[in-house]
């Protein structure tokens, strides 16, 4: 929910600002979307326990270290494609709506 107020709000802000594009408006559907996808993979993972059909004490839910960590080239690939597919896009919808907010207004 928090991530859906989000998106809204944002878009709320950037649209009397500049144009938004059909493309980024797929691109705002998409990330709307992964939440509800790690949420259905969950529900996947854990659904008995989730819809009561077992004892919740039948999954365990304890946060610890995995046994055998991932290898760091992984990891690094993860972190790699986190920064190309979430912060650089970031990074340049910030600056297109720095330059609209200084850009002189059209009467």
């Amino acid at each position: 929910l928090t991530h859906e107020a989000t998106v809204w709000f944002e878009l709320r802000f950037v649209q009397p600002l500049r144009h938004i594009s059909p493309t980024e408006q797929m691109v705002h559907s998409f990330m709307e979307i992964i939440p509800l996808g790690g949420i259905a993979l969950l529900a996947g993972l854990h659904g008995q326990a989730l819809f009561g059909m077992v004892s919740p004490g039948a999954a365990d839910w304890q946060w610890r270290l995995k046994d055998e960590p991932l290898p760091a080239g992984y990891v690094l690939s993860a972190v790699a494609g986190i920064f190309v597919v979430n912060v650089l896009p970031l990074l340049e919808e910030f600056v297109r709506c720095w330059r609209a907010r200084t850009a002189p207004k059209a009467a």
